[in-house]
């Protein structure tokens, strides 16, 4: 019987052995190359260490960025929200003070803030220093917004063949000889109107103003067309009513001597500037549309 035993025994002790010798034999074999193994290991788990941090990281980045594109989009409702509120309600009433003054196209030159602030001004100190402001806005740094204005003007034909004139006109205005430089302007105004109505007319700043309320209802265009109706061209009766402030028919035609001043001179500049920039606007509707 134990005979027996030690016979079924053997075997698996030889199995053993040879299984340990087998373990031996291969770390043997492996030794040379554990470093490089273990250095493998090591980097494969920064690599998954690394990963998870990306990927973390990634997360976070999308989490955070996703917040600010929400606060960006709930800033940008409120943007537009109050501008629809200032157009709405702040607009038309910046416009007509502004342009009930002379000062026209002013949503070219200003920006909100700044329209905010002429109105406050007109209304805590009134249109005196509201037009004082103004006048300084334009004309500090030797007039140099001015110079800039007539300088782009030179883009139009009709302006470009009157270089001189517009030259003398900046000179006079930037000596305060006004008597000069209003005058030398005011002709230009009705030229160029003509050029954009396209047709001759001793009435062409009036014509023009009466094409632009029909035809544009912008807050703009209208004070625009109010300003040519109630001061530039309205009609008064010579030595008996008093003249508007800028009015075209007592300036060129001599009844009026008591235009000459800085305000009206710069106005005048703005009133070129405005029928300018509606001349440029029908060059751009005449243009022909661009192939994409």
């Amino acid at each position: 019987m134990d005979s027996e035993i030690k016979l079924a025994i053997a075997p698996i002790e030889s199995i053993a052995l040879a299984v340990q010798n087998a373990r031996l034999n291969v770390q043997q074999f492996l030794a040379p190359f554990q470093e490089g193994l273990n250095h493998a290991a090591a980097f494969a788990k920064l690599f998954t260490d690394f990963h998870a941090d990306l990927q973390r990281g990634v997360e976070q980045w999308m989490a955070q960025h996703q917040l600010n594109w929400a606060r960006m989009a709930e800033m940008m409702a409120i943007a537009a929200a109050n501008f629809e509120r200032y157009r709405n309600e702040e607009e038309p009433e910046a416009c007509k003070l502004l342009c009930d003054a002379g000062w026209l196209g002013m949503d070219h030159h200003f920006c909100l803030q700044h329209l905010r602030e002429v109105v406050v001004l007109h209304k805590t100190q009134g249109e005196a220093a509201m037009n004082q402001a103004i006048l300084c806005y334009f004309n500090v740094d030797d007039c140099a917004l001015l110079v800039a204005m007539s300088e782009r003007w030179l883009s139009i034909p009709y302006l470009r063949d009157r270089e001189k004139i517009i030259l003398d006109a900046v000179y006079a205005h930037k000596q305060g000889l006004f008597t000069l430089s209003i005058p030398a302007m005011l002709p230009l105004a009705d030229g160029l109107s003509a050029e954009v109505l396209g047709m001759q007319s001793m009435r062409a700043v009036a014509l023009l103003a009466e094409d632009r309320r029909v035809n544009d209802p912008e807050v703009w265009a209208q004070g625009f067309c109010d300003f040519v109706a109630q001061v530039y061209y309205k009609g008064y009766e010579f030595g008996r009513d008093t003249a508007p402030f800028l009015n075209r028919h007592g300036i060129v035609h001599g009844r009026v001597f008591e235009y000459r001043s800085a305000l009206n001179s710069t106005r005048v500049f703005l009133l070129i500037d405005a029928v300018a920039d509606i001349w440029h606007e029908k060059q751009k509707a005449l243009a022909p549309t661009r192939i994409q």
